[in-house]
């Protein structure tokens, strides 16, 4: 007996429940084996020690209990600050337009306009150097407001390590090496006070800092006769800055605000995406397919993360591998393609910053060897193992680095990014040569 139009159409709807409960089954299956393999990733950072959500990261940068915090009185010294106008600075080196060599003299109207600006700030220098004695920092960033963080230390802070360079190198022109020396210590204590702020721009203020140190620190090499102490004593200064990876600890953070974006729909989290923003994410999450990208996520920054455990020439390559991949994601990896950091030019800053100080402790040796000797050595490996262990690797083409006699002193320099060999002529940005140069 055929069906009746009754028991056709009942039969479909059978069927079409049937594939909607499939379907519902399907998802809160996926929804719930997404959300687990999240929840046991975070689980998996958590228990490497490191933080994971805002509020664990805010937690995590903190100096220890009953320690005094160096940020305030930084934060005091840069209330102080007595900041000239952009013309009245324009002819002063680091802070206007002014560019000397390692080695050339301040002209006496220079000179005199740098005392003048170190005279109007006295107050907060003295309490930049105070605050370079105390050894833990922790600023007012509460990073429980994830996006809406406030940083606003960092301009300031930036600022005050210009002071000091211009104070180093007055009292460079004064022939005042020990002095220098301290001052150069200053400026290393106050970059560094940033050194635990787990966001990544506040690591790239702390290199653009540490830069403008090893610059100063050329100068005085060039311009001082430094003894054998004070040589061993800016060693002893430039390692301390690479005892620690800057960008680590960026990444560190980053990975929370990128994790929060999937976990967290608060507005702290979500501060600035706007309501349609809003309502993509939710979506996202309602699906599980925010909490299958944020696995992915996590993976991916803590590979990058990783990275740092590498030596410098293989983090370049290492941190290609991570951008082809990101590159390679499909469409169910939309977020994780549009918010990841820019690994491979991160990684670059983080390279070029490392082999800046690599070459300023291979010049310093040099340095020390012509005190010693009274010579220049003929190649940097006269240098091991009495002057330095051993001659660092350029991480830019894994040869050594390179070292050259001049008319008046000597270079030694790494390839630097382009990866092309100028013979230690510096450049700019992504060319040139990365350089310490002594002309005495």
């Amino acid at each position: 007996m055929p069906e009746t139009y009754e028991q056709k159409r009942l039969k479909f709807w059978h069927v079409l429940l049937g594939i909607f409960i499939l379907l519902i089954f399907t998802w809160i299956t996926f929804y719930m084996r997404s959300r687990a393999e999240f929840a046991a990733a975070m689980d998996k950072v958590r228990a490497a020690g490191h933080p994971i959500t805002f509020a664990e990261l805010n937690e995590w940068y903190s100096i220890p209990p009953g320690e005094q915090n160096a940020a305030d009185t930084i934060l005091e010294a840069l209330s102080y600050y007595n900041e000239w106008d952009r013309e009245k600075t324009k002819p002063l080196p680091v802070i206007g337009e002014k560019e000397l060599l390692p080695d050339e003299l301040y002209d006496p109207n220079t000179l005199n306009l740098a005392r003048q600006y170190l005279a109007d700030n006295k107050e907060m220098l003295d309490l930049l150097h105070e605050a370079a004695k105390i050894k833990h920092a922790r600023y007012p960033a509460d990073f429980e407001m994830g996006q809406a963080v406030l940083l606003q230390h960092l301009r300031p802070l930036r600022d005050a390590v210009r002071l000091i360079s211009i104070e180093a190198q007055v009292q460079i022109e004064n022939n005042q090496p020990q002095k220098a020396l301290q001052t150069l210590e200053t400026m290393k204590a106050i970059s560094h006070s940033l050194a635990n702020e787990p966001i990544l721009i506040s690591q790239l203020v702390l290199i653009a800092c540490d830069n403008l140190t090893i610059n100063t620190a050329e100068r005085l090499i060039s311009r001082c006769d430094l003894s054998q102490a004070q040589l061993n004593r800016l060693a002893n200064l430039i390692a301390s800055m690479q005892a620690n990876s800057p960008m680590k600890t960026g990444f560190i953070g980053e990975r929370c605000f990128m994790v929060s974006y999937i976990a967290d729909s608060s507005t702290a989290a979500m501060n600035g995406g706007g309501s349609g923003m809003r309502f993509a994410y939710a979506g996202l999450r309602i699906s599980g397919l925010a909490y299958n990208d944020g696995v992915t996520n996590i993976e991916i920054q803590t590979q990058a993360i990783d990275l740092f455990k590498l030596p410098l020439a293989d983090r370049l390559t290492a941190a290609d591998a991570i951008d082809k991949k990101i590159k390679a994601l499909g469409y169910l990896n939309f977020f994780t393609k549009i918010t990841m950091p820019a690994i491979v030019r991160v990684i670059q800053r983080d390279v070029k910053y490392a082999a800046n100080l690599d070459v300023a402790q291979t010049a310093i040796a040099v340095e020390k060897y012509k005190r010693t000797t009274g010579n220049l050595p003929k190649n940097l490996i006269d240098l091991t193992p009495e002057y330095i262990k051993e001659i660092p690797t350029d991480p830019f083409d894994g040869k050594p680095l390179r070292y050259k006699k001049t008319e008046k002193g000597f270079i030694v320099y790494s390839i630097g990014q382009d990866k092309t060999d100028d013979g230690g002529l510096k450049g700019k940005k992504s060319t040139g040569d990365i350089t310490f140069q002594i002309n005495p």
